[in-house]
């Protein structure tokens, strides 16, 4: 089907709707509340959402050219399928405007530190505006480009970094007496696996569903592994201690490294980073389109991207006002996120095996 993405999309588009922010926060999160162990919480919650995603993949295959709103009719009817879009845009325009606080974060401490974040956020939100209008297929394909350059440019910084930091600094790598607070870390690991349920308005095309769910599956896997490299990496360059007291850790890192080539490293990094978040709050406005979209089915798409749009400029400039808002995002996000990522999906597909509406994957 010409409205369907391809596994590859699947890969770049978890990848970077994932990373898009927390890429540059989790080396703090997993240095302050885990330690050198934190590997080990994310890739226990990598598998976690590795099977939410392969959950939702299954789901979009077997009602092709579908999104999760469409065959959720099917399944619960349309009042319930009604509700349930209702749920997810609520969700989508709370983790968008937790997006944009960090992206304006970013842009105010590395780039434009005399221009209001205000400002950056309504040219922020047009131009996202102006990518999301073009549909699923386009945005997949700006996404699949976008993450070309940005896995490349991140392996390779990464991989100097690793060269260049103190190996002693993530030691012990594992302590049996600390399995239970490995375990505990699944919790802060959360966040930073938050954004699988974008999949759920990319409809696929039903053919070789089995190996869709798979690569849904690795992929979130892959991002898992990508985690670890980069907290472990970053620890590795700035020391434990010194990673807890930086809101942008990454960033902090990448200015470190010595690279007698490129005189400011950090600035390319920075800018194809910058490219990655860009792409992953697309996603996510996007999802807000397409689900206001069918709700409002007689109002036209132009229409429902400027009334997003300013829904979520409005909502953006609002929490900036707000001195404890990132704490309450970080607080209610992984909770709204697990019902968006786990419980919905995962009720659909048993009512809809129940009725006899999924079939067995090929």
């Amino acid at each position: 089907m010409q409205s369907s993405i391809s596994n590859r999309q699947i890969f770049f588009l978890l990848l970077l709707t994932l990373t898009a922010c927390t890429i540059i926060s989790i080396p703090k999160v997993i240095a302050q509340r885990i330690g050198t162990g934190g590997w080990l919480s994310l890739m226990l919650t990598a598998a976690l959402f590795a099977l939410f995603a392969m959950v939702i993949v299954r789901m979009n295959s077997a009602f092709p050219g579908m999104t999760l709103f469409e065959y959720s009719q099917r399944i619960v009817g349309r009042v319930m399928a009604h509700v349930i879009a209702v749920y997810f845009i609520l969700y989508f325009f709370l983790i968008s405007a937790y997006f944009i606080l960090q992206l304006a974060s970013v842009l105010q401490s590395e780039f434009y530190p005399k221009t209001p974040r205000w400002a950056m956020t309504i040219v922020s939100v047009i131009v996202f505006g102006m990518i999301a209008h073009r549909g699923v297929v386009s945005v997949a394909r700006f996404f699949e480009v976008i993450g070309i350059i940005f896995i490349i440019t991140a392996v390779t910084a990464h991989i100097v970094m690793l060269l260049q930091g103190d190996l002693r600094e993530i030691q012990p790598f594992f302590r049996s007496s600390k399995l239970p607070q490995y375990l505990l870390g699944i919790k802060e690991c959360l966040f930073a696996f938050l954004g699988v349920e974008v999949l759920t308005v990319f409809p696929l095309s039903g053919k070789r569903s089995r190996r869709s769910a798979i690569t849904a599956f690795l992929s979130v896997l892959f991002i898992g592994v990508f985690y670890v490299f980069i907290v472990e990496t970053c620890i590795m360059m700035l020391g434990i201690q010194s990673a807890q007291n930086y809101n942008f850790a990454l960033i902090e890192a990448i200015k470190q490294v010595d690279n007698p080539i490129l005189e400011r490293f950090d600035i390319l990094f920075l800018t194809v980073g910058f490219a990655g978040l860009v792409a992953g709050v697309c996603g996510i406005y996007l999802a807000l389109v397409e689900y206001s979209a069918r709700l409002f089915h007689k109002a036209g798409r132009l229409t429902i991207v400027i009334g997003v749009g300013t829904i979520m400029t409005a909502l953006s400039i609002a929490t900036q006002a707000i001195q404890p808002a990132m704490t309450i995002f970080e607080s209610v996000l992984p909770i709204a996120g697990l019902v968006c990522a786990f419980l919905i999906p995962t009720t659909l597909l048993l009512i809809a095996k129940v009725r006899g509406l999924v079939q067995k994957p090929l």
